[in-house]
């Protein structure tokens, strides 16, 4: 149920109040005759009156004055309408009292208005002045001029969307500010944890009793959590652990403004505070004051602070970085560097309640979410205390803000706001045994902001009443881990569309979980080493314990990598190397489920259920870069195209002035032809898996050629990263590649193209330009991984198996191919071609074609349905890109 503020006389109280203020907000201040005084700060959100006082000459008449608000007369300042999507409502600075002028003091209160006719900014339709609203912040002089005695009277007057919103600027200065002027007997730290795009350094704000305490958690408590759940859990039940845990605050959507205040308002609260005392109310309704004890919070917790993990978006006031990229869709993914340095952090700290900062839902939204779950986390473990917890922290929100409910998607949504995904900051964090809930705040105004600060307040007040049970729960998820067990408890909230219990799918086995992963690092048994030792990196990264295999065992290899799942973080482990679960039955999905690095990204991974099959055979890791092979005697050498590393090293070859020549000898021997002097110059840069040949095969020659896509498109940065030659001007490019859905359409045909995805196709069909194309979807939202079949007589497919796998989020497909094209990749037309995803309907996509290459008024045209460069993960897909526009040279 909701929670809703109650009776008569509560809401008149706050009328009274609220007229209070109002009378409160008339300013007082003087404008010195061609002096500029401080003056007051007005809010775009909330009408505010100045009171304007100034000395003029004894001469002046209030008809002599004009009167200014910047560079404008008062009267050119109007409101934004909506219906227009300009300021042409009605005016935003009156005279609330008309200027007089008594014994030579001029005396004026003028009423500011909302600027833009609202109490909230976050607005993007029909018109989006979430964007417009920033234009307009800043500081303007309001002026009362005597042209005719040439004198003028200024007051300084700041506009601001609302009173506690703050710059990027102003933020950074803000926490400075904080950790110099905390209280002497806290520790209060600021730290780089990572760095943007665009080289902004990203702050970590750390409040903690001491430094020491800081450090023995990290370096004690840590380490027993992780390795030996067990007795802690003990200790804790016998009252014998003294131990800190971690409440961890953030924002990652910077134009969500509300939230990176608050959390800037938390860390000053909690810096500098010995008493933060707010209201609530109970279950019941009742009002309840409560008092959280700085000191004693800090007895007990250690509070992490991320201001904003997404700088260069707060800068440009974007909700995407600096690459155009959702940060909150990539948390599990990590293709950016803000998502990787979070990564790193939740993994350090392992905080027991992580709290990401958003807007905008109207209803004020606070998580836990709807089905599905992801079945890798311990849900018995989690999903109860968040509801409590979301309960306490919106009730302490409505009580101080003008909202009167808030909503828990889990019960108040039936489907569609769902954590089966690691997507999400929160519910990256839930897979560390967190307590991990997104806050949407309605709006964009200082109302959303109180809602947001008072949710921070309760939920440390609930971590400081619960802090034994919490972390009892959260050491049972680590101890489900260490000692492999498949807890039959978690399948409870695993259900299906009809709010049955389904649970884990554990197919025949006994436990859901297997008992290793490994990943073969040798170059004959891995078809991709560098993305496999990539995925070295990931796994530490995100606190999942990675060991090499010290000597063959089984089919396995000395070298290997093994993940042994009896581990803390297996349940991470596991979401990012199984092969996902098909959810389609539900009606609604909020984003992306597959994650899937072995397809995604294509390396080789190995199930195993063995439990004792490498017992004594594990030790660290000692390798620090992705294996490659050997140059020889011979002169020449055929690369293989099995990796995006591989098409780097073949344009760094072209654009140094080296031959390459594309060759398919058969047997697995597809790649590039260069000499040993080409070789040798890419081996230091590049690993690379290769062979010696007798003689240069005959093959085309690749030559450099400039490539199109749209700016700031996947395709674009997907392009860029293969080492291409990228521009956004189509006129300048050899080859076109769109992924968007914008194509003018009378591009097509006139140069060589690579479409991809469901837009692309959607555009390119309702074109009429490629007569006989029928392309079919069922909805752009929908996603899946397919298994397909490659023509592996193509070029097209060099490097690719016949047998292998497909990606959609566009849930698109070709229905029927134009005369003259052929398939390059088609969905197989067997049981089991629906590998993980999210795709009500995929049965029609069964058997159908995914991408085909055909002639367009005599130029080369390739088209993708899949969708091959989505948020940057499918980089094992990269390479249909890289052969098109080899082909298309």
């Amino acid at each position: 149920m909701k929670s809703k503020k109650v009776g008569k006389l509560g809401k008149a109280v706050a009328l009274i109040v609220a007229l209070l203020m109002v009378v409160s907000l008339a300013v007082p201040a003087f404008a010195q005759d061609t002096k500029t005084a401080s003056g007051p700060v007005v809010s775009m959100t909330e009408p505010k009156e100045v009171v304007f006082e100034a000395r003029m000459s004894a001469d002046t008449k209030v008809s002599d004055l004009k009167w200014y608000f910047g560079d404008k007369e008062l009267s050119a300042w109007k409101k934004w309408s909506m219906e227009t999507g300009d300021f042409t409502a009605g005016p935003f600075i009156t005279f609330t009292k008309e200027p007089v002028i008594e014994n030579g003091l001029l005396k004026a209160t003028i009423s500011f208005d909302r600027l833009f006719d609202t109490t909230d900014l976050s607005q993007r339709r029909p018109y989006n002045i979430r964007l417009k609203y920033p234009e307009f912040i800043g500081t303007y002089e309001l002026k009362a001029v005597n042209e005719t005695g040439q004198q003028q009277a200024k007051l300084d007057v700041s506009l601001v969307p609302y009173e506690s919103y703050m710059s990027y600027d102003q933020m950074k200065a803000a926490v400075a500010d904080i950790k110099n002027s905390a209280k002497a007997d806290r520790f209060v730290n600021l730290e780089v944890y990572g760095t943007t795009v665009q080289g902004r350094p990203m702050d970590l704000g750390i409040i903690a009793k001491d430094k020491e305490a800081v450090d023995e958690y990290l370096n004690e408590t840590t380490p027993m959590m992780l390795e030996n759940p067990e007795k802690m859990i003990a200790d804790i039940k016998a009252n014998k652990a003294d131990y800190k845990t971690v409440i961890f605050m953030n924002n990652i959507h910077p134009d969500e403004q509300p939230g990176v205040d608050a959390v800037v308002k938390l860390f000053n609260d909690y810096a500098k505070e010995d008493f933060i005392d707010y209201a609530t109310t109970d279950e019941n309704g009742k009002k309840v004051n409560k008092r959280i004890n700085v000191d004693k919070l800090l007895e007990d917790f250690i509070l992490v602070f991320s201001f904003t993990q997404n700088p260069d978006g707060r800068v440009a006031n974007t909700r995407t970085n600096a690459n155009n990229l959702d940060l909150n869709r990539d948390n599990g993914f990590q293709t950016q560097p803000e998502t990787q340095a979070m990564a790193a952090q939740i993994s350090k700290y392992n905080p027991l309640i992580f709290l990401d900062y958003h807007g905008f839902v109207q209803e004020f939204l606070i998580e836990p979410c709807t089905p599905p779950h992801d079945p890798n986390y311990e849900t018995d473990l989690l999903y109860s205390t968040m509801l409590e917890l979301a309960h306490i922290m919106g009730r302490a929100g409505v009580e101080n803000s003008k909202y009167e409910d808030y909503l828990i998607p889990m019960i108040d949504y039936g489907t569609g706001w769902d954590d089966a995904t690691s997507a999400y900051t929160a519910t990256y964090a839930m897979h560390h045994g967190a307590l991990g809930h997104t806050i949407e705040v309605p709006e964009m105004n200082e109302d959303s902001f109180k809602a947001a600060i008072h949710t921070g307040y309760a939920a440390a007040d609930y971590a400081i009443n619960n802090k034994d049970m919490l972390m009892l729960n959260k050491l049972e998820y680590y101890k489900r881990g260490v000692e492999k067990l498949d807890s039959r408890e978690a399948d409870k909230a695993i259900v299906n569309a009809q709010n049955e219990i389904k649970g884990r799918p554990r197919g025949n086995n006994e436990s859901f979980f297997p008992d290793y992963y490994v990943i073969p690092m040798g170059l004959d048994a891995q078809k991709n080493a560098v993305a496999a030792f990539d995925m070295v990196a990931y796994l530490e990264r995100n606190g999942v314990k990675v060991h090499e295999l010290k000597s063959d065992a089984g089919a396995y290899k000395k070298g290997d990598i093994v993940i042994d799942m009896a581990q803390a973080k297996r349940g991470y482990a596991n979401h990012v190397l199984y092969s996902g679960v098909d959810e389609s039955e539900w009606a609604e999905m909020y984003a992306e489920i597959v994650t899937n690095f072995p397809a995604q990204r294509g390396f080789d991974v190995m199930e195993v259920r063995d439990a004792n099959l490498f017992t004594g055979k594990l030790g660290d890791v000692t390798i620090s870069k992705a294996p490659s092979s050997s140059i020889t005697d011979a002169k020449f050498y055929l690369i293989h195209n099995n990796s995006l590393e591989t098409v780097k090293a073949v344009n760094h070859a072209i654009e140094m002035g080296h031959k390459v020549v594309r060759a398919d000898l058969g047997q697995g021997k597809e790649g590039f032809a260069v000499d040993k002097a080409c070789l040798e110059m890419l081996v230091d840069k590049h690993a690379l898996k290769f062979e010696a040949l007798d003689k240069m095969p005959e093959g085309k020659e690749i030559t450099s050629k400039t490539v199109y896509a749209p700016a700031m498109s996947t395709a674009y940065f997907a392009l860029e990263a293969m080492g291409f030659d990228v521009v956004t001007d189509a006129s300048k490019a050899d080859v076109l590649v769109t992924d968007s859905g914008s194509l003018d359409p009378e591009l097509i045909g006139t140069k060589p193209m690579v479409a991809i995805g469901g837009s692309a196709m959607a555009a390119i069909g309702e074109s009429g330009k490629i007569a006989g194309l029928e392309v079919k979807t069922t909805d752009f939202y929908h996603e899946g991984l397919l298994k397909s079949t490659n023509n592996a007589s193509s070029m097209y497919s060099l490097g690719y198996a016949s047998d292998d796998t497909m990606y959609s989020s566009s849930g698109t497909w070709i229905e029927k191919l134009p005369a003259g094209f052929t398939a390059l990749s088609t969905v197989k037309n067997t049981g089991d071609y629906f590998v993980a995803g999210w795709w009500p309907g995929h049965e029609q996509v069964k058997g159908k074609v995914m991408s085909a290459v055909g002639m367009v008024n005599g130029q080369k045209t390739v088209l993708y349905a899949g969708n091959l460069t989505n948020r940057l993960h499918t980089q094992y897909l990269y390479r249909w890109i890289s052969n098109a526009v080899y082909e298309l040279q």
